[in-house]
Formats: structure tokens, sequence, C-alpha cells
């Protein structure tokens, strides 16, 4: 399974990831459907670190109550 977020507007423009201006904690919290019936979640959790110069971006997925998978990942903050 691949997540990908995406928004639209029309006065967006392109952001490289490391440009985003992510606060200093955030969590998001997706349902995933199928047919119109939800199956899961997802879980994105967006933590900046003591030292302010990156980012922890993890992810938790379930399907049915089971966890299906965890990915951590860190970004540079370019700021």
């Amino acid at each position: 399974m691949l997540i990908i977020l995406a928004g639209c507007s029309q006065n967006a423009e392109p952001m490289e990831i490391d440009k985003i201006p992510w606060g200093d904690y955030q969590r998001l919290t997706y349902d995933i459907f199928e047919n119109d019936k939800p199956i899961g979640t997802v879980e994105f959790t967006i933590e900046k670190s003591q030292s302010a110069e990156t980012y922890e971006i993890s992810s938790i997925t379930k399907i049915d109550s089971t966890q299906l998978n965890t990915v951590t990942t860190t970004v540079k903050n370019s700021h």
C-alpha cells in the first residue's frame, strides 16, 4: 500500500519538502476507505528536533485494527 498526501488549490505553488513550514509538532490521522467502507487509518506525526535542524516524520498504517507498518523519515530543515 502506498499513501500519498496531496492537496489542491487554484493558488497553490509547488514546494520542496524541505521548505514546508511545519510547526514544532503535528499529528494527522486519515481514514482509509475501500468501496466507501472504512477499512483502516494512517497516522502521521511530524516533530521538530530539539536542535531545530531536522524534522522526524513518522507514519503508522492500520487495516482492520492490524498494524501493517511503521515508517520514520528525517528531513533537514532549510530555514
